[in-house]
C-alpha cells in the first residue's frame, strides 16, 4: 500500500470511527475526568502554598511582637530570617504556579455532539 493510500485510509478511519457518538462521548468523558483531576490537584497545591504563607506570616508577626515586647532580638533573629526565606520561597513558587483554570463541564460531550 502506498503512503498516500495509507494516509487516506487512516484519516477515513479516524473520521468515521473516532467521531462516532458513543466513542466520542467515552473519549470526552475520560478526557474531562483527567483534565479536571489535574486542575483539582493544581488548585489544591496552590491553596496549600497560600495557607503555608499565611502560617509563616503569623509566625513572623509573633516573633516581631516578641521583640517589640522586649525579648532578646539576637536569639530570635535567626528564626526570623529562616521564616522570611521560607516565605520568599513559597511566594515565588506560588507566583510560578499555573493560574486557576475552570473545570470542564460534565456534559461537554453531549453539548459538542449536539453542535456537530
Amino acid at each position: 500500500m502506498r503512503g498516500d493510500e495509507l494516509e487516506k485510509a487512516v484519516l477515513n478511519g479516524l473520521k468515521t470511527r473516532l467521531l462516532e457518538p458513543n466513542l466520542f462521548e467515552e473519549f470526552a468523558r475520560e478526557f474531562m475526568a483527567q483534565v479536571n483531576r489535574q486542575r483539582s490537584t493544581a488548585s489544591k497545591a496552590s491553596a496549600t502554598m497560600r495557607s503555608e504563607i499565611e502560617r509563616v506570616d503569623r509566625q513572623i508577626k509573633r516573633l516581631v511582637d516578641a521583640i517589640l515586647e522586649g525579648a532578646d532580638a539576637k536569639s530570635i533573629n535567626v528564626k526570623l530570617k529562616e521564616l522570611e526565606t521560607e516565605k520568599a520561597r513559597l511566594t515565588a513558587a506560588l507566583t510560578l504556579a499555573p493560574g486557576e483554570k475552570p473545570r470542564l463541564h460534565p456534559n461537554l460531550a453531549a453539548i459538542y455532539g449536539g453542535a456537530r
